[in-house]
C-alpha cells in the first residue's frame, strides 16, 4: 500500500496514477488475448491496405511495453536496492534519529548534517517529511522535484537534492503574492530566518514584506496582511543579533501599512531606542 506519509502528501497524484495503471492493465491484458488468437486468424484478414499485419504488430509491441514501463517508475535504486541512483546526500542516523524514522517515518537532521546538505540545496528544511524505505515498491509518482529520503538496511539514509530553489524575483506573480501574504517566521538568536523547517534568506524576508505594497496601486483595497516575527524565549528584541534585521522591516512594513509584530517580545523594539 505504500508508505503512509507519502500517500498523505501525494494522494491524489497516486489515484491519477492508480487509474492510469488499471487502464494500462486492461491494455495489456487485451494485447495478450490478441497474441493467442493471431496465429489462427487467416492471413486474408491483415492484406488490406489500411490494416497492414506489421503496423498491428508494432501498435502490439507498444501496448505491452508501456504498462511495464509505467509499473517500474519508482525509486531509482542500484540492483541491489543498497544504493540510491542520482542526486543525493547520505546521512548516517544516530540511535534517536533511527527511532524517528521507525516511528515517525520523518528524519530531523542534526545541526552539522543539516549544514552540509543545504550546501547542494539550501532550501532543504531542517526535518524531512517524508521518508521510503528501500523495499518501498510503489510509484513516486509527483515526487521526482521533491526533497525525500531513502532508508537502507545499513542504516544509512539518501537524501535527494530536490530542485534548486528559484529566487523570489524570478517568481510569477501569483505565487509571489502567496508567499509575500504569509509572512509569519521564525528567528533564531543569531537572527537568522525559519519557515516550514526551511531557511530563509534575509534579502528573501525584505522582499517578501515589500512586495504587496509594490503592486498595490489603492493600499486601503488590499489587505496587507501583517507581519509576524517568532524569536526564542531566550532571546529579546533588542539583542544585537537580532535589533538590526528587527527594525529594517518594521521600517518596511511602516512604509507598507501593514502591521508589525515581534512575538513574544512587544516591548524589546522600544527598548532599544
Amino acid at each position: 500500500m505504500g508508505h503512509p506519509a507519502f500517500r498523505k502528501r501525494h494522494g491524489r497524484n497516486l489515484a491519477v496514477c492508480g487509474g492510469i495503471r488499471q487502464a494500462l492493465v486492461l491494455v495489456n491484458s487485451f494485447y495478450r488475448i490478441v497474441k493467442i488468437l493471431l496465429p489462427i486468424v487467416p492471413d486474408y484478414c491483415f492484406n488490406s491496405a489500411n490494416f497492414k499485419f506489421m503496423n498491428m504488430r508494432i501498435l502490439y509491441a507498444l501496448l505491452f511495453l508501456i504498462p511495464s514501463l509505467v509499473f517500474g517508475a519508482g525509486l531509482s535504486l542500484n540492483e541491489d536496492r543498497t544504493k540510491y541512483v542520482g542526486p543525493h546526500y547520505l546521512v548516517k542516523l544516530n540511535e534517536d534519529q533511527l527511532e524517528e524514522v521507525t516511528v515517525a517515518g520523518t528524519l530531523t537532521l542534526s545541526r552539522a548534517q543539516w549544514q552540509e546538505v543545504r550546501q547542494k540545496n539550501p532550501a532543504t528544511p531542517k526535518r524531512i517529511d517524508t521518508i521510503l524505505p528501500s523495499t518501498h515498491n510503489d510509484c513516486t509518482c509527483g515526487m521526482e522535484a521533491e526533497i525525500f529520503g531513502v532508508w537502507f538496511k545499513d542504516g544509512t539514509v539518501a537524501i535527494t537534492h530536490g530542485n534548486t530553489p528559484i529566487p523570489f524575483e524570478k517568481l510569477d506573480t501569483e505565487t509571489k503574492g502567496k508567499l509575500a501574504s504569509e509572512l509569519h517566521f521564525l528567528m533564531d538568536e543569531r537572527g537568522q530566518f525559519y519557515q516550514d523547517g526551511k531557511l530563509i534568506p534575509f534579502s528573501e524576508v525584505k522582499s517578501r514584506a515589500a512586495y504587496l505594497k509594490a503592486v498595490s496601486v489603492d493600499k486601503q483595497s488590499m489587505d496587507l496582511g501583517s507581519i509576524q516575527i517568532e524569536i526564542p524565549p531566550t532571546s529579546k528584541a533588542s539583542d544585537p543579533a537580532l535589533a538590526g534585521r528587527l527594525k529594517e522591516l518594521q521600517s518596511i512594513a511602516n512604509k507598507s501599512g501593514r502591521s508589525f509584530y515581534v512575538m513574544w517580545d512587544m516591548t524589546g523594539l522600544e527598548e532599544a531606542e
